[in-house]
């Protein structure tokens, strides 16, 4: 649709050429990097196992323990759910037994800190204590090489669909070289900024809203 007019799009015939199907993956990436970071569309949670002589936690996948780099391990994964440090902002911190601890709260002696985005501090660790962190998360990465490329899953709401392929377009005629170009990348890049803010103000999303599947190859990409 956003792309039938190029050559890329095989001229509207409903197809990618292949020469441009990874460019295409990398602004769906770009895309869903920005919608994902903007809005909360996904939360998870991963496990945190303390030692009682250490404080501060570098939420990165480096400590995951399915990660098999030979930083210090404290993330608790496992094959099915690996941590990849998808990571956008901590929400939430809950100990052993499910309370949730208050978060920078230098008046109450349970609080948690964040001194950095991706940085948990516990004031009062104990040794191999697991606390549950729940976080703001990325869209999985859209793979751009490999079988079934444009067969992969995009996973946002309905109502961002056609969003989403104006970002894309936007990053496809942003690269373009060329005053034509140019002002159409202007104007997607504005349609996209005024619909998604019009969803935040409105809050027609929610808190992290029900994702549905969209195929590479359906809603305007080939």
């Amino acid at each position: 649709m956003e792309l039938s007019n190029l050559a890329m799009g095989k001229d509207g015939i409903g197809e990618i050429r292949e020469a441009d199907q990874a460019r295409l993956v990398q602004c769906v990436n770009d895309a869903l990097k920005d919608m994902y970071s903007r809005m909360l569309l996904s939360e998870r949670v991963l496990l945190l196992q303390s030692f009682d002589w250490k404080s501060n936690y570098h939420l990165r996948k480096e400590h995951a323990m399915m990660d098999p780099s030979t930083e210090m391990k404290y993330i608790i994964d496992t094959p099915q759910n690996k941590f990849t440090g998808d990571l956008v902002k901590v929400l939430s911190v809950c100990n052993e037994v499910g309370d949730q601890l208050p978060l920078n709260d230098s008046e109450q002696w349970a609080s948690v800190f964040l001194p950095h985005f991706d940085v948990v501090q516990l004031t009062h660790p104990g040794f191999a204590q697991v606390f549950s962190v729940s976080y703001q998360a990325l869209h999985p990465v859209i793979e751009s090489e490999g079988e079934g490329l444009l067969e992969q899953e995009i996973r946002i709401p309905t109502l961002l669909e056609d969003i989403l392929r104006t970002r894309v377009a936007f990053g496809i005629f942003s690269a373009m070289s060329g005053q034509e170009f140019s002002t159409k990348a202007q104007q997607l890049e504005s349609t996209y900024e005024s619909k998604l803010s019009w969803i935040e103000q409105n809050n027609l999303i929610g808190d992290a809203g029900l994702n549905t599947n969209v195929k590479l190859h359906r809603r305007g990409f080939p």
